[in-house]
């Protein structure tokens, strides 16, 4: 547990249940006090308001009374973001099977009309580009924790090398906590194992509805088949990033082991608190977006 408040900082990869998360960090940091509602866009630096590095960049120009009102940074930021924030610091980041990572992605870039029009799931695999802005194929999580100031490493597809390699795992063993979504109630309960949380759940506000399977948002047919074939090509790309994934579960591991037997109890917890109370919270935050606007 950390002594001093510290300014939390949420390195999202994409399409690793971060939203989940965000939504988690968002009630806790912005619906108590109440008045923080009224500075929600402050308190989670500029959510919603540009991209990362014109948050960063505001912040970083803030007076240190403006600067004390973030609490935290949430959002698509490659390491270095901390250098920009209040201090202290505590960052964190949650980490994928790269490969299902991979396939989430494509499958979320075609139903949102983001990926080139026309192309299905299967062909978006085999393209020696990446789809979208910051929706990497290749090694993305070596990308992001690779990356310099806040920037993901954003060269084309295979020019990760391994010494950006190194570097992820050194971060992924030196930042204050990693988790995974393949156990995402776990890491959430070593979070708040981790900042002190003393009341702590798992929780997905306004999960967004999933479109017809038949149709992605720009009106195509919305072919989401991936072929072996795709798999073993996302498996090429990202030979890096299995390196990365293993390194992470083996420092999360750590990190629970670390936590004695009372963690179990506080998994149980936090299990049973989500069943009791999450839809609470949930009324709650809808409230507090229908006054300060549904940006966040």
């Amino acid at each position: 547990m950390i002594g001093d408040q510290p300014t939390i900082l949420f390195l999202h990869i994409p399409k690793t249940a971060g939203v989940s998360l965000m939504r988690i960090l968002w009630a806790r940091y912005g619906l108590w006090p109440p008045n923080r509602w009224f500075r929600f866009y402050r308190v989670f630096g500029d959510s919603g308001q540009g991209d990362h590095r014109a948050r960063l960049d505001r912040i970083a120009a803030l007076d240190e009374r403006e600067q004390r009102q973030v609490k935290a940074f949430l959002g698509h930021v490659g390491y270095g973001a901390h250098e920009f924030l209040p201090q202290p610091v505590f960052q964190f980041t949650v980490i994928r099977d790269p490969v299902a990572r991979c396939i989430s992605t494509l499958k979320y870039l075609h139903v949102q009309g983001l990926s080139s029009p026309g192309r299905s799931v299967e062909e978006l695999a085999f393209r020696d580009e990446h789809p979208a802005e910051k929706f990497y194929l290749d090694n993305s999580h070596v990308r992001y924790l690779a990356g310099e100031h806040g920037d993901p490493y954003d060269g084309p597809v295979g020019t990760v090398t391994q010494q950006m390699l190194d570097m992820a795992i050194e971060r992924i063993n030196s930042i204050d906590a990693v988790g995974l979504t393949e156990r995402l109630d776990e890491s959430i309960a070593l979070l708040g194992a981790k900042l002190g949380w003393k009341f702590n759940l798992a929780l997905q506000l306004n999960r967004t509805k999933k479109k017809p399977a038949t149709e992605s948002r720009n009106g195509q047919a919305n072919d989401s088949q991936v072929s072996d074939q795709a798999i073993q090509r996302l498996n090429e790309l990202n030979q890096l990033d299995q390196q990365l994934h293993r390194a992470a579960i083996d420092r999360f591991e750590r990190d629970i082991a670390d936590q004695g037997a009372e963690f179990p109890s506080r998994l149980e917890l936090l299990r049973l608190r989500t069943q009791r109370y999450s839809s609470t919270i949930e009324r709650l935050d809808k409230l507090r977006r229908s006054i300060i606007g549904k940006r966040s």
